[in-house]
């Protein structure tokens, strides 16, 4: 029958992913009731994601397969040895060597938050990622291999700092993780999060500069170019409203500033995979229209 491959194929996925995440809870997308229904107030109303279950294949990757495991694995060992190497190059005197961390994707695997929005049909909502946030006690892991790489850090003589956009509300959550992973922060000032009131709370340039000021950065790590140079985010916004042609640009651009820094990457920039969520879903604001903007990007 036409089709029936592909239905075959949808039905496994769904089973797969329901397999790896079936302790992760699920919520509804509902829409606001009529005035004449009471809705409960622990019923909130959220956003459906668009197409349904536009995240399945990226986070079965996540969860199912081995690749995704040999990847970050790969990503660690090179920084492992890119630091043992810079260590043993290091002229004697200056400032002391550390390393810096991205946390979400980087440090945490998250995915469980990801399965849960492909599972209810939901985009991300900031009140979703409170809730995960403030109740990831036993269901929280580490990426593979960041575990190693940041007790050989330590090992080494070598500061190690994490600077994520986790918000400051959630930093007594961040440190008991960190501890829980025997690998917590020295101090909180190893621990530099998303402060409330700056002009870009997701621009990290501020807080990796406090600690270049301070400390000789031998190796960054991180999911998403902006974890390395906010240069790498993109120049312009982009909404519905704009022509596929327009992102297409936006992100050749992008790629362009890589081309243009390919000689950092495995140096001093050790770049994870995180086909979930980050920066490069800015131009998928089309929704339903997605395809049209990548087919422009395919000629």
């Amino acid at each position: 029958m036409p089709g029936s491959k592909s239905s075959v194929a949808f039905l496994l996925a769904g089973v797969l992913i329901g397999i790896v995440i079936a302790s992760t809870p699920r919520l509804s997308a509902q829409a606001p009731g009529p005035p004449s229904v009471e809705v409960p107030r622990a019923m909130e109303t959220y956003f459906a994601t668009k197409p349904i279950y536009r995240g399945l294949d990226a986070n079965l990757f996540v969860q199912t397969s081995a690749e995704y495991r040999a990847c970050c694995y790969q990503a660690y060992n090179l920084a492992k040895a890119v630091l043992a190497e810079r260590i043993r190059d290091r002229a004697p005197g200056g400032k002391p060597p550390a390393v810096v961390l991205d946390l979400d994707e980087t440090v945490f695997d998250n995915s469980g938050f990801q399965a849960m929005l492909v599972r209810s049909g939901l985009t991300f909502d900031i009140r979703l990622w409170r809730t995960w946030q403030n109740s990831v006690k036993g269901r929280l892991v580490t990426v593979p291999g960041a575990v190693d790489f940041i007790q050989a850090a330590r090992a080494a003589g070598v500061e190690v700092f994490y600077v994520g956009n986790t918000k400051e509300e959630h930093r007594a959550t961040v440190k008991q993780s960190l501890q829980d992973f025997g690998i917590p922060a020295a101090d909180d000032d190893h621990l530099r999060l998303r402060a409330d009131g700056e002009p870009n709370p997701d621009d990290k340039t501020s807080r990796r500069k406090w600690i270049a000021d301070r400390f000789d950065i031998l190796v960054i790590v991180g999911d998403n170019l902006r974890d390395f140079d906010e240069t790498f985010a993109f120049s312009s916004p982009i909404t519905p409203k704009d022509s596929p042609q327009k992102a297409t640009g936006l992100i050749r651009e992008r790629k362009d500033k890589v081309d243009a820094r390919r000689n950092f990457f495995g140096s001093l920039y050790i770049m994870l995979p995180n086909p979930t969520y980050g920066e490069w879903m800015r131009p998928m604001v089309f929704g339903e229209h997605d395809e049209d903007m990548l087919a422009e990007t395919r000629k």
